[in-house]
């Protein structure tokens, strides 16, 4: 009898030890199947986004298979057209140019999830476009973003930052919508350019190095605060604060 009793146990323990196993094995396929792994596609030649061609794996590697998707990562280096909606995980244009271009096109939708960082380059809106970034933006070196006209948007959940000193930022005719601040580092440099009437709107306004809006006079909202320890030129465009200023 008490030799049963113990087989009886030692099954239940097997059974129960077995279960939990299987429930293990079973958590961590279901895990690993869910799990994304993003790519980082490097341009490789002047070309369309949605080209295999353009693309590489590596630097100046042979072309992808596949263009860049959701939840992927890129590097520009070369003249790169974007022409349908698109969702991507993070940009860097080092030194080359990403256009958003389709004639007769409707409204483009551009969509960063994560930052959006210029080392160099060139940001074209040339067609009727929103771009928006939930991370940062960031402007490095010597870098511009030209557009033409108030149907050209870029949303900026986090972050707008001109860093590095001797970097100059240039901004064109875009609508530029900040949540979080504007920020311009010590020795570096930001303007208003090329026909500039869409409005700018930041969340907070720091400026540590140049800002210029004397040639463009663009009207600019500033939600939060608003600090200068640098060089503040704005012309006669109508600057509207609605926190503190210091």
């Amino acid at each position: 009898m008490i030799t049963k009793k113990l087989l009886s146990s030692k099954l239940k323990i097997q059974t129960f030890v077995s279960k939990k196993h299987f429930f293990v094995l079973l958590c961590s396929i279901f895990c690993s199947s869910t799990i994304s792994y993003s790519t980082t596609y490097y341009s490789r030649v002047t070309g369309n986004w949605n080209v295999t061609s353009t693309w590489s794996t590596s630097i100046g590697g042979p072309a992808s298979a596949v263009v860049p998707g959701a939840g992927d990562d890129v590097d520009i280096r070369h003249t790169v057209t974007l022409t349908t909606n698109q969702s991507i995980a993070n940009v860097a244009i080092n030194g080359g140019s990403l256009h958003i271009y389709l004639s007769g096109s409707p409204t483009i939708i551009f969509t960063v999830t994560g930052n959006f960082t210029m080392n160099g380059g060139f940001f074209f809106q040339l067609s009727p476009s929103i771009t928006s970034v939930t991370g940062n933006f960031t402007m490095t070196n010597t870098s511009y973003i030209t557009s033409g006209g108030i149907d050209k948007i870029i949303n900026v959940s986090g972050n707008f930052n001109v860093i590095a000193s001797g970097s100059i930022a240039s901004i064109g005719n875009v609508c530029l919508n900040v949540t979080g601040s504007f920020f311009v580092a010590t020795g570096a440099s930001a303007s208003l350019v090329t026909g500039n009437t869409a409005s700018k709107s930041f969340g907070h306004f720091i400026n540590n190095g140049t800002w210029n809006n004397s040639s463009k006079n663009v009207p600019i909202t500033i939600n939060g605060n608003f600090q200068n320890n640098g060089t503040f030129t704005n012309g006669t465009g109508k600057v509207t604060f609605i926190g503190a200023t210091s």
